[in-house]
């Protein structure tokens, strides 16, 4: 019966000590070693998202917020990056270009404690950064804004980093991407 007894021990003893190891394959601990989180901007209020064919002067205009893991403390810059777009004959669309750069220091904060701005172009600074020939903009043209996120930690998104749930839904409203119309 003794023997039993050591023999039972040994056992449980052996066993315990194999199954308790640093390293696990267990696939939970592989998604959590794994896991990150990503960042995008997400559209507070758009207040003006059309361009006047008529009227250089007129602009668009967009409000955004920031956010990522740390609120806002992994902002480096967003760019916008933007492309005229001819409707009528697609042999006249511009490349994209860098329009601009916004820095943390262009964001104030908003009513969330994220770091907001706002997005504002004249429809002749569009004209002068993409490069168009105004005199073939026409009605129904438009100028494409992406927006590029970059992150402290080297990460950068943009439009196409994000999914349905998160460019067009209610909470997230983060296209990351607009598309300003010409009209007449």
């Amino acid at each position: 019966m003794k023997n039993s007894i050591y023999k039972f021990f040994l056992i449980a003893l052996t066993f315990t000590t194999f199954s308790c190891s640093d390293s696990s394959n267990h696939i939970i601990d592989v998604l959590l070693d794994t896991y990150t989180t990503g960042a995008f901007i997400r559209t507070l209020d758009v207040i003006s998202d059309e361009l006047d064919l008529n009227d250089t002067s007129s602009f668009m205009e967009i409000v955004v917020e920031e956010q990522d893991e740390e609120f806002g403390g992994l902002l480096e810059s967003l760019e916008i990056m933007i492309t005229f777009v001819d409707r009528s004959d697609p042999d006249n669309n511009t490349v994209e270009v860098l329009g601009r750069t916004y820095l943390p220091s262009d964001f104030t904060t908003s009513s969330n404690g994220l770091p907001m701005t706002t997005l504002m172009f004249t429809y002749d600074e569009l004209i002068t950064i993409t490069g168009a020939d105004q005199s073939i903009i026409a009605h129904n043209d438009q100028m494409d804004l992406r927006l590029v996120l970059n992150l402290t930690d080297g990460r950068s998104f943009t439009n196409s980093d994000v999914n349905g749930n998160v460019n067009a839904g209610l909470f997230f409203q983060a296209a990351m991407f607009y598309s300003i119309k010409i009209k007449n």
